[in-house]
């Protein structure tokens, strides 16, 4: 309570540990929401499990025709799935995870760096909203890619010794850089191998999509 009423700088993101498409993901844009929020954590808790409703709004809000809207219909079952098996989790309670509010240009990009490979896609954010993760609003533009980003990521991979990774990065309106904001092995290689092809270590863009299952295995062989 200290920390947030005299030193957090607000608007603060909070996250559970928990959750993967922006769900449990929360921007506290004043002391009273993060105090509000901070009471919940240490008492009763939050369900981790992700909300339909939620899910309904943040998609319609990025689907612009009706092959996205009927594609993401069919995903419904597995949503659903999901849901439930998320159900059984238990409430998340006993800690708070705050994270700086990044102010950006209204996109992230999942960067994935397997070996010496490096490809991507870059979400836009929902109307009206910070996330972009689980939104499914999907862009390619290369430029977006930045050298400093590329080393960035590979960097961060040969020091933790990771097989593949998949890094979000948004890039500070106020600095220009591109930071690391969330890292998870678990993403969609089929946006990424939809990409076209990797970057290689020196920056230099090769047209070859790149499976990320195949791309393991045939690591792993060559150890």
């Amino acid at each position: 309570m200290d920390w947030l009423s005299n030193k957090a700088k607000y608007p603060i993101v909070a996250k559970l540990r928990t959750g993967s498409g922006s769900n449990g993901v929360t921007l506290l844009k004043t002391k009273k929401q993060a105090t509000k929020y901070a009471k919940i954590m240490f008492s009763k808790g939050l369900d981790p499990s992700p909300s339909l409703m939620y899910k309904a709004y943040s998609k319609a809000q990025s689907s612009r025709n009706l092959k996205t809207i009927l594609s993401r219909m069919k995903k419904i079952p597995t949503f659903l799935s999901t849901r439930r098996h998320a159900k059984m989790l238990p409430y998340e309670k006993g800690y708070c995870y705050f994270q700086e509010f990044i102010p950006n240009d209204g996109y992230d990009i999942k960067i994935v760096v397997i070996g010496d490979k490096l490809s991507y896609f870059a979400r836009n954010v929902r109307k009206g909203d910070f996330r972009a993760s689980g939104g499914g609003d999907i862009l390619y533009n290369r430029k977006l890619v930045t050298k400093p980003i590329i080393d960035s990521a590979f960097d961060t991979s040969d020091k933790l010794g990771l097989q593949c990774m998949g890094f979000d990065y948004v890039v500070d309106n106020n600095t220009g850089a591109g930071l690391i904001i969330e890292m998870c092995f678990c993403f969609d290689w089929r946006l990424v191998y939809d990409a076209g092809g990797y970057f290689k270590r020196d920056g230099t863009w090769v047209d070859s999509p790149i499976s990320a299952p195949e791309e393991i295995l045939t690591n792993l062989v060559l150890l």
